[in-house]
């Protein structure tokens, strides 16, 4: 079978998921991969994989912000597969998906999250496109089409190892790459409506990304002295804190299953994030309060959080999920 991914790093994570399907799947099938950049940690994950890297997208760390080496990219692509026999062939992300058009009977595609149309001017249109295009099946994090195979894109969890300490009081975290749609503008207001009745209130942000120094300047303007942005943290550091939080804000929107959502959630931590974020309602624990991406709603929420859960004790499989569709799949096409 052979893998297909614009950028193959592990550094997001639909990129990291992905990497470490292919790395999963070569234990058990022959598989390829097709990628237009590869970062050095992901070619060692995948050192069981026959590796096609065009070399396209060189310092482009976004996809949709060099559309020129996109389209270089599904050529790229699509002369590579040309004299390769396979069975099955999975796409990842929005203009890699669109090789399903192609090869309508093989292609499993994956849609993390629909991008919002704000995004770039052909925003809407792709993701039309990619909705649209006939494929032998969809894998989504909720059910967006249909016939969409609706699988959590993670293959084992292992609950990590933490020190047990007394939650704080007024701790709230927040993970995640600092870009538009991950709302912290709207979280920044909310904390300031929540701070005037609940000073003990402090934000940890726990990211990096293109709009670091615009919440840094929005966090000045609001005159916000209890909010910390933190780009490097260890993983490590990343669970203590959510072990110790009184509450995990996640605003993402559009928003694929949210990783970070489910470890906050098995770490036992509470949780307060939207209805639309697939990881809250597959889930469907006490510990995850869903509001109204709105300031007054989500504020309300930061004065009163739900109460804390049980962390997970057991490691989580499901990277067999993945190989059983592969077979039935694969099963299906003889």
């Amino acid at each position: 079978m052979v893998y297909a991914v614009d950028i193959a790093s592990t550094t997001s994570g639909g990129n990291k998921f992905f990497v470490e399907l292919a790395a999963e799947a070569a234990k058990t099938y022959k598989v390829a991969l097709i990628a237009g950049k590869t970062t050095p940690k992901a070619r060692r994950l995948l050192a069981g994989v026959d590796l096609y890297d065009g070399g396209i997208y060189g310092d482009c760390e976004l996809p949709h912000t060099c559309p020129l080496k996109a389209a270089k990219f599904l050529i790229y692509a699509t002369k590579v597969l040309t004299p390769i026999k396979f069975p099955l062939l999975h796409t990842n992300a929005h203009l890699p998906n669109l090789l399903a058009y192609l090869y309508p009977r093989r292609t499993i595609a994956t849609i993390h999250h629909l991008e919002p149309a704000s995004l770039h001017p052909l925003a809407r249109l792709i993701q039309i496109l990619e909705l649209k295009a006939p494929k032998l099946a969809l894998h989504a994090p909720h059910k967006i089409a249909p016939n969409a195979v609706v699988i959590p894109p993670i293959l084992r969890h292992t609950p990590p190892q933490i020190q047990h300490t007394p939650r704080q009081r007024g701790l709230v975290v927040m993970i995640g790459r600092l870009e538009p749609r991950k709302n912290y503008h709207l979280a920044l207001v909310a904390f300031k409506i929540a701070k005037t009745l609940r000073p003990d209130l402090k934000l940890v942000i726990i990211g990096d990304g293109p709009q670091r120094q615009v919440l840094h300047r929005t966090i000045k303007r609001l005159g916000l002295q209890d909010v910390e942005i933190k780009p490097h943290a260890t993983e490590e550091e990343k669970h203590q804190l959510l072990a110790q939080a009184e509450a995990f804000l996640h605003l993402g929107h559009p928003e694929g299953f949210s990783l970070a959502l489910f470890e906050a959630a098995t770490l036992g931590a509470p949780v307060i994030t939207h209805p639309q974020v697939p990881a809250a309602t597959l889930l469907k624990t006490p510990n995850i309060l869903t509001v109204e991406l709105h300031p007054t709603s989500i504020a309300k929420a930061l004065l009163r959080p739900p109460p804390p859960a049980k962390p997970l004790k057991k490691p989580a499989e499901f990277a067999h999920i993945y190989l059983a569709l592969y077979h039935k799949l694969s099963e299906k096409l003889k």
